[in-house]
């Protein structure tokens, strides 16, 4: 009985933990795809944010990303613009914001917070050994669900 309710108290302090930055400390690194077209890095939390890039090199254009998860006392908020290599920005004014929904060691859900036509719903990160898989959700054809990344964890000097 002791057991069962030392769990069950385990089970409520583990519920009541709020989302940090310290969470998504899993993201960390720099994230290739296999063919090189895709990279993502993330840099270790440092002043209440964590700073991230994106970039998808393609033949007929380059899409890049400039990410804040920046900590708040809701939970960390996930923010975003497009860019084209010139520097102008996809998003006329704001960036993209997405609260943290669901997280576990390995695995995030960020949730859109009043989305624009057209932008994601949900992006989805889940690490699995040296593999991170990035789904966005929602983008256009919301019934098709996910479109998404894999990418490998890239060590120092590659």
């Amino acid at each position: 009985m002791k057991y069962v309710v030392a769990v069950f108290a385990g089970l409520i302090a583990t519920a009541a933990h709020a989302a940090s930055l310290e969470d998504l400390t899993w993201m960390e690194g720099r994230w290739d795809s296999q063919d090189g077209t895709i990279s993502e890095w993330w840099m270790p939390p440092a002043g209440g944010t964590m700073a991230g890039a994106f970039r998808w090199a393609m033949a007929e254009r380059t899409v890049l990303e400039f990410i804040i998860i920046e900590e708040t006392a809701e939970g960390p908020i996930y923010r975003f613009k497009h860019f084209n290599p010139n520097y102008e920005t996809w998003e006329a004014d704001a960036p993209l914001i997405f609260e943290l929904a669901e997280h576990a060691e390995g695995f995030a859900v960020f949730r859109a917070v009043d989305p624009p036509e057209g932008a994601p719903r949900h992006l989805v990160y889940r690490r699995a050994g040296e593999t991170l898989f990035i789904c966005v959700e929602g983008v256009a054809r919301p019934a098709e669900g996910c479109g998404g990344f894999e990418l490998e964890l890239m060590r120092q000097g590659n």
